[in-house]
């Protein structure tokens, strides 16, 4: 007879973290190297904030199921008050797990609180349980592919060298470099201004210039806001984050339209990943295929095969 899959329910973040984290590092760190970012941001002094009418206790989902054997941690699945979003992630590596009965017993947890509006994660984990709470909302249930994003990695030994960064490096106008503050303040509006252009770009509105102003401060004080300069000014901007015990996301990487299609990012990318392996042992970055940024990073040797790369989907069932 099968052993059924037992469900851990947390009471709170300060609880769930510590609890997590190490089953997360351990096997597959850097393909859960987003959850571990979020989760340390549920107990930082500036955790998600509820969204309307939800109270932070009522708000938190936070779940782990085990293996019926040995109790190690399997799956992990967690939501915030701010975003109706289940994460689902896998502490173990999927293709040895039974998939559909760790799923089926989060869905049993969840029906208890109400379904969530949406999940995402590893598309292997994310397929299923929107096909399980579908099944569970009976007949005329749809479920909605959102995005779809690469997961992918890069350690010093797939790191391929940049093609056209021997040609445009060396000349002394040109520098990549970590910035920072108050060294670099007077490049701060302009620095904003970029980040905000780009989410414009990529989200087809305008975000306040607070928000960004905000995001790149918080990055150069974490030391993670690396710049391509031609002269004194910046034409190129990378932004990393969710630092894990041995490596580093790139979240943001931009150049100012009127220096595109130069080899800037491509040698602004490479010069970063070279100068964190300095002390780190990956570098992890998600992207859209077929996007000119996806040529960019495959040809600097994110990715490969199935050990470093995976599909990250968002999908909803309604």
């Amino acid at each position: 007879m099968a052993l059924s899959i037992k469900v851990t329910r947390y009471a709170n973040p300060h609880v769930f973290v510590p609890a997590v984290e190490p089953s997360l590092s351990a096997t597959r760190e850097w393909q859960n190297c987003l959850p571990i970012g979020i989760y340390n941001e549920y107990i930082s002094c500036t955790p998600p904030q509820p969204a309307t009418g939800i109270s932070p206790d009522s708000g938190f989902t936070l779940l782990s199921t085990h293996d019926p054997t040995s109790s190690e941690i399997c799956l992990v699945a967690a939501k915030s008050p701010s975003y109706n979003c289940l994460g689902i992630f896998s502490a173990v590596p999927i293709s040895s797990l039974d998939v559909p009965a760790h799923v089926a017993a989060i869905v049993d947890k969840l029906h208890m609180d109400g379904f969530p509006a949406a999940f995402n994660g590893d598309a292997r984990l994310v397929d299923v349980i929107c096909a399980v709470v579908a099944k569970r909302r009976g007949p005329g249930a749809r479920i909605f592919t959102e995005t779809e994003f690469v997961g992918a990695v890069v350690t010093p030994d797939t790191l391929s060298p940049t093609p056209l960064a021997h040609k445009i490096l060396p000349d002394p106008a040109h520098k990549i470099r970590r910035v920072s503050y108050p060294a670099d303040e007077r490049h701060h509006d302009l620095l904003a201004e970029m980040h905000r252009d780009m989410l414009a770009e990529a989200r087809g509105s305008d975000v306040p210039y607070d928000y960004s102003s905000r995001y790149v401060r918080d990055t150069v004080a974490r030391g993670d806001a690396w710049v391509y300069f031609i002269g004194d000014a910046p034409i190129a901007s990378c932004y990393c984050g969710r630092s894990t015990r041995s490596g580093k996301s790139i979240n943001v990487v931009y150049t100012k339209k009127g220096f595109r299609r130069n080899g800037y990012a491509e040698s602004l990318v490479g010069e970063v990943c070279r100068r964190l392996f300095e002390e780190l042992k990956y570098v992890a970055l998600f992207f859209q295929e077929g996007s000119s940024a996806a040529g960019i990073y495959r040809r600097l040797g994110f990715g490969g095969d199935e050990e470093r790369e995976f599909l990250q989907k968002d999908a909803r069932v309604e």
